[in-house]
């Protein structure tokens, strides 16, 4: 690979370990409030792997976006900067997915963040402590943590301009029927879309969708009533989920 590619693939592939992993571990403990606080090494191992991976997709966003910059040595903070406010490309902010736990469930993994003002990550600062001593606190490595960490890993990906490419080939995208259309204007519709450069993104109903989690592309800060309906190709449970749920 050149050094001056983008290592789209190789981040979808890991995104996808890291959550086959998880999703074997919810075979054997399903996803529910009384479990949230259960921990593991194998989720110990979800949460290192997602953070890591997750550090190394934002650095090599900023060497791409920024080729003559030499500072990688970048922080969580430095990342809030970069991609928790509103605004900036690529940005996270207010960003949700549905979790496919035990029933649906509604993560918001930079919750936090949405104030404004930095704070830190409950699941950031698991992995923090984890890579510091991880026998010492591997009981930090909760079911909780892990699933937010990993969706936050896949929120990055979604919103990074430089893996669209990487995600509509791995199948996750979903909307009108005309989507399999590989026309210049499929390519340039899929950076919109994904772009999420107006409201009007919504009406497009595409829905990003891997094992565990879903992302309805433009959505992100807009209220959903009951009376709303998804008109876009999605999963089955997704469709059921958008057309009961109501904003809060």
């Amino acid at each position: 690979m050149p050094t001056n590619a983008f290592p789209e693939r190789h981040i979808l592939d890991g995104f996808l370990a890291i959550e086959a992993s998880l999703n074997e571990v919810l075979r054997h403990v399903p996803y529910c409030p009384a479990h949230e606080h259960v921990w593991s090494p194998i989720l110990a191992d979800c949460i290192i792997d997602a953070c890591h991976q997750l550090d190394s997709l934002w650095k090599v966003t900023v060497k791409m976006s920024a080729p003559g910059r030499t500072d990688q040595n970048l922080n969580i903070s430095d990342y809030f900067d970069m991609f928790g406010k509103s605004g900036v490309e690529g940005s996270i902010f207010g960003r949700w997915v549905v979790f496919w736990g035990e029933q649906p469930l509604q993560v918001r993994p930079f919750e936090l963040w949405e104030s404004g003002k930095y704070q830190k990550l409950p699941w950031w600062s698991a992995y923090t402590d984890l890579k510091h001593d991880r026998w010492q606190n591997v009981e930090k490595a909760t079911l909780k943590e892990a699933v937010h960490a990993t969706a936050a890993l896949f929120l990055a990906i979604l919103r990074c301009v430089h893996s669209r490419n990487a995600v509509a080939e791995a199948g996750w995208l979903s909307g009108r029927q005309t989507w399999e259309s590989m026309s210049p204007i499929h390519s340039q519709n899929l950076q919109a879309w994904l772009g999420e450069d107006s409201a009007g993104q919504k009406t497009e109903f595409i829905a990003a969708e891997s094992t565990l989690f879903s992302y309805p592309v433009g959505w992100w800060n807009q209220k959903i009533r009951t009376i709303d309906q998804w008109l876009g190709m999605s999963s089955h449970r997704f469709r059921e989920w958008f057309d009961a749920f109501e904003s809060k």
